[in-house]
């Protein structure tokens, strides 16, 4: 009898790479969802920082922007943090400083919420929504491949294991 292969990946490993890949999913398509049916409200910076990476990056590529914000929706207040490349080079926060920021948020889940020049159409061109949409219609592909979900990939596999055992 010939010894079976062992093609699978480690279940532990799956669910990582999984995690990872609807991570990624979710945070592309809350930028459609965002920019579709998101609604702006004035939120409060909580922290600053931009850090220079590379002086000669292409644009929008030389500095790591981090920022927390905080902002209210039905009275009730809600908390942000987003990390992002750009050319923006504020002065970080001072103490008792305040730097208003407009925020775009789900109204039924304000949970999701981002700064709102992430995710104005306007802002991200082209360039960026074809980005977003790469990425999510590639981890959906991902997604599909990593967990064998794929339909026709099933199909080959036992096509195969029927020509061998008639050739056989």
């Amino acid at each position: 009898m010939a010894k079976k292969e062992k093609q699978s990946i480690h279940p532990a490993i799956r669910l990582v790479i999984s995690a990872c890949l609807l991570l990624t999913f979710v945070n592309s398509l809350s930028v459609f969802v965002l920019g579709l049916f998101g609604e702006v409200a004035s939120g409060t910076l909580t922290s600053y920082h931009s850090r220079l990476d590379d002086h000669g990056a292409e644009a929008n590529r030389s500095r790591t922007t981090s920022k927390s914000y905080r902002f209210t929706a039905d009275g009730k207040e809600y908390k942000g943090y987003v990390i992002y490349n750009s050319d923006e080079a504020w002065p970080n926060l001072q103490d008792g400083e305040v730097r208003r920021e407009l925020i775009s948020y789900l109204a039924v889940f304000p949970y999701l919420n981002k700064p709102t020049h992430q995710v104005e159409f306007g802002v991200l061109g082209f360039t960026g929504l074809f980005y977003h949409v790469l990425i999510v219609a590639g981890c959906c592909v991902l997604f599909l491949l990593v967990n064998g979900w794929l339909p026709g990939r099933r199909n080959r596999g036992l096509k195969r294991l029927k020509e061998q055992r008639k050739g056989g």
